[in-house]
């Protein structure tokens, strides 16, 4: 790839004609390890994953690049790649290195993170722009997404059942959320902490199902999920 310019103050990013897809899968792909995926990665390139429950055994680490790490879906849209943490340590981690960049994520189910500092589902800690399109984060013992300064978009997205915050922006620049929905996440019936923009179309419920009928209350307030 050729060499980037990089200015102050702006996020590096890929001209397309330089992006490469690297792919990650447990047999016949380029990697099958996300993070070894990310250190051989530059700027603007995709990281595809498969339809694969994947366990690095230590957070997945993007930092100092403007990449995309993306999954894949079923027929229905439904995200099908998993990263799990195991109840070890956080699922995901952004961590700022002194240079703005870019991150993507999308299609992805980020599952049973253990809290460390302030998150245990997407840990994002960086002056960055972060984008998280159509991610389930379940189950994830601490705050499933956390960020600290930087910006973070978070769009048809599904956060529930972590044991603390859904949403914990802390310090941040900007968040805001879209086709969401945030809800049964256990933090006393707040499902947000902090300031955010609502972009429309979300449900923040503190109950997914308030009225126990088996049916997803927010499904009723959304019909377009």
């Amino acid at each position: 790839m050729n060499n980037l310019v990089c200015l102050a103050g702006l996020a590096c990013l890929a001209s397309a004609s330089n992006a490469e897809t690297i792919t990650v899968c447990s047999s016949g792909c380029d990697h099958t390890s996300i993070n070894a995926a990310i250190a051989a990665a530059s700027d603007g390139d995709v990281i595809q994953l498969a339809a694969e429950t994947y366990i690095e055994g230590a957070p997945v680490s993007i930092g100092g690049r403007s990449i995309e790490l993306r999954g894949v879906t079923d027929d229905s849209g439904v995200p099908v790649t998993v990263l799990d943490g195991q109840g070890k340590h956080p699922v995901v981690d952004v961590v700022f290195d002194g240079v703005v960049y870019s991150q993507r994520f999308e299609n992805l189910i980020v599952q049973n993170g253990f809290q460390n500092s302030f998150s245990a589902g997407f840990r994002l800690l960086t002056e960055n722009l972060v984008v998280i399109k159509n991610c389930h984060v379940v189950g994830n013992s601490g705050n499933g997404v956390g960020s600290f300064i930087g910006s973070v978009q978070l769009e048809d997205c599904y956060v529930s059942g972590n044991s603390a915050y859904g949403i914990a922006p802390l310090a941040l620049d900007y968040l805001s959320i879209t086709n969401s929905i945030v809800c049964g996440n256990n933090s006393g019936g707040q499902q947000i902490s902090g300031s955010w923009a609502d972009g429309g179309g979300n449900c923040i419920s503190a109950s997914c199902d308030q009225d126990e009928d088996g049916i997803l209350d927010c499904d009723d307030l959304c019909p377009e999920w």
